[in-house]
C-alpha cells in the first residue's frame, strides 16, 4: 500500500514538474526587433531631426524615458515593477528600427524575453507609425 501511495506521489510530482517547465517556456519568445519599419510618405519629407522629435515625443507618451545618442538615434528605456527593457530606435529618413540594448529582469538569454517586452515594443513600433503617419 505504501508503495503505490509513493508510486503515485512521483507521478504527481513528475506532473507537476512538466507542467511548470512548459509555462516557464511560454513566457519566453525570440526576441522582437523592428528593422527598416518603412516610414509613412505623410513624413518621408520631414527633416531627419523632426522624424527624431516626433520619435522621441511618442516614446515619452507610452512611457519610455529617452535620450538622444545622435541625430537620427535616440536609446529608449522603460521601466515597470522591478523591470525594465531598453531599445535603440534609429531611422534613415526612410525606414526605422528597434532593437534590444539590453533588460532587467525579463529573463533574456541566448536571443530570448519575457513576452512582456515584446508586448512593449510592438506597441511602441505601432504607436511610432501612428505618430509619423499623422504628421505634425
Amino acid at each position: 500500500m505504501q508503495k503505490v501511495k509513493s508510486a503515485t506521489m512521483v507521478r504527481w510530482i513528475g506532473v507537476a514538474i512538466v507542467a511548470i517547465i512548459l509555462t516557464s517556456c511560454h513566457r519566453l519568445q525570440p526576441i522582437y526587433e523592428v528593422s527598416g519599419h518603412t516610414i509613412p510618405a505623410a513624413s518621408r519629407t520631414l527633416a531627419s531631426a523632426q522624424i527624431t522629435e516626433l520619435i522621441v515625443q511618442t516614446a515619452q507618451t507610452d512611457g519610455w524615458l529617452v535620450d538622444k545618442t545622435g541625430p537620427t538615434e535616440v536609446r529608449a528605456t522603460e521601466k515597470w515593477k522591478d523591470h525594465a527593457a531598453v531599445v535603440v530606435i534609429s531611422h534613415d529618413g526612410q525606414t526605422f528600427s528597434i532593437r534590444n540594448d539590453g533588460s532587467t529582469n525579463l529573463l533574456q538569454a541566448n536571443g530570448n524575453i519575457h513576452k512582456a517586452y515584446n508586448e512593449r515594443v510592438r506597441k511602441l513600433e505601432s504607436d511610432i507609425e501612428r505618430r509619423l503617419y499623422r504628421n505634425p
